[in-house]
């Protein structure tokens, strides 16, 4: 079977966001990227049968969010 894997971080000011425990903490965090500028990685896999990478690659998006 193959396995296709993928996954995000949001990185500010080259740290690394976490993913947000609770809706507090998530509004904490979109008011914090509000009208700042950070970066969007997204990391993708494709496994093979045995286990052996096909392929994988990341991609950094900048991302401004309105303030």
């Amino acid at each position: 079977m193959w396995i296709l894997a993928a996954d995000t971080v949001v990185t500010l000011d080259a740290h690394a966001l976490g993913k947000p425990k609770d809706r507090d903490e998530a509004v904490a965090m979109l008011t914090m990227l509000a009208g700042r500028s950070h970066v969007v990685f997204t990391g993708v896999a494709l496994l093979r049968p045995d286990g052996a990478a096909a392929d994988r690659m990341v991609v950094g998006t900048p991302v401004v969010l309105r303030a």
